[in-house]
């Protein structure tokens, strides 16, 4: 968790732009920025790359990238993802959501299940 990284700047218009929320669970306390594109792997402290989060959601949102944007921003826990796919297994929701992606399922799944913290 990289939030000093953000100008001053950024982070106002981030909190501006998420009214104030948390862009995940929609709290209004303990906000932070978060990097959607972690600086190690290229990503800017712009607003584009910004997003706002409070303290837990930060604390647990997934390394990866594309599991950040298209999973943990989307879904607010695996009992939510697996009530939309309609499906019993946090795998079988995976699978249903690599099908809607078009996207390769083990990969997906092998990224889903070592991130270091899961949804």
């Amino acid at each position: 968790m990289r939030e000093h990284d953000f100008s001053s700047g950024v982070k106002a218009e981030a909190l501006k732009k998420a009214n104030y929320r948390c862009e995940r669970c929609w709290a209004s306390k303990d906000l932070e920025c978060h990097h959607v594109i972690p600086l190690e792997v290229g990503g800017q402290s712009t607003l584009d790359n910004c997003v706002v989060l409070c303290r837990h959601c930060h604390k647990i949102a997934p390394q990866d990238s594309f599991l950040f944007k298209h999973l943990f921003l989307r879904f607010a826990s695996s009992k939510e993802l697996i009530s939309h796919y309609q499906v019993s297994t946090e795998e079988e929701a995976i699978h249903s959501f690599c099908l809607e992606m078009d996207i390769d399922f083990q990969g997906t799944l092998d990224k889903f299940w070592n991130d270091p913290v899961r949804m």
